[in-house]
């Protein structure tokens, strides 16, 4: 990464992750999410179990 990102403005920001949304859907656009969760509490936890355990 460039520099230092801690002084990046909201307003850049935002648009960078916009890109990086973009560009993402663009590579894999009918990506799935393999984790079955109900709601974000489950999903949080599973992304970490699955990191964590693998």
């Amino acid at each position: 990464m460039e520099g230092s990102l801690k002084n990046e403005s909201t307003k850049k920001c935002k648009k960078r992750a916009a890109e990086i949304i973009r560009r993402l859907k663009k590579s894999y656009p009918n990506a799935k999410i393999a984790l079955r969760y109900s709601n974000n509490w489950e999903l949080l936890v599973a992304v970490i179990l699955r990191a964590v355990y693998g």
